[in-house]
């Protein structure tokens, strides 16, 4: 397979985004001419994990589902 092939490193960057991976699906849109430019790069980008020292695993999650952060993010 070829890597520089643009319509499947669109596609492995959906699957990624489908099992929750926004950092692996950006590093491949990254790689494709005008991957930035997709709509669902903006989207990704707002799902990015951000480092979070005040919270603890057992501590609950800042979203607001109620449930444990180790669960739920």
């Amino acid at each position: 397979m070829d890597p520089n092939w643009d319509e499947a490193l669109e596609a492995l960057a959906r699957f990624a985004s489908d099992r929750g991976d926004a950092v692996r699906a950006i590093g491949l849109l990254d790689r494709v001419p005008g991957g930035d430019r997709d709509p669902m790069y903006e989207l990704l980008r707002s799902f990015r994990p951000v480092d979070r020292p005040d919270l603890g695993r057992n501590d609950r999650c800042w979203c607001g589902s109620g449930r444990k952060y180790k669960v739920c993010h």
